[in-house]
């Protein structure tokens, strides 16, 4: 079934609003991410933000250029 055009707007707007992290584990190490998360009931990426978030510092809506020319939130 194609998707409608109403759907598609909404995907990219959505896909506008988020950012995208990717890590890059050895096989090995996702197996082992993906049944720790499995365990915990969670999705990697809920099990994996919950494990990272709690060691970032709050940010403000201050933005800056980093140093691969990305928009990205920083502390003020």
């Amino acid at each position: 079934m194609p998707i409608s055009e109403a759907k598609k707007k909404s995907n990219a707007a959505y896909n506008r609003r988020q950012d995208n992290i990717m890590l890059r584990p050895t096989k090995e190490d996702g197996a082992r991410i993906r049944k720790a998360a499995a365990d915990a009931g969670k999705s990697v990426q809920r099990f994996c933000l919950d494990l990272v978030l709690p060691h970032c510092p709050e940010v403000t809506d201050v933005l800056t250029k980093d140093t691969a020319g990305e928009v990205e939130k920083s502390e003020v």
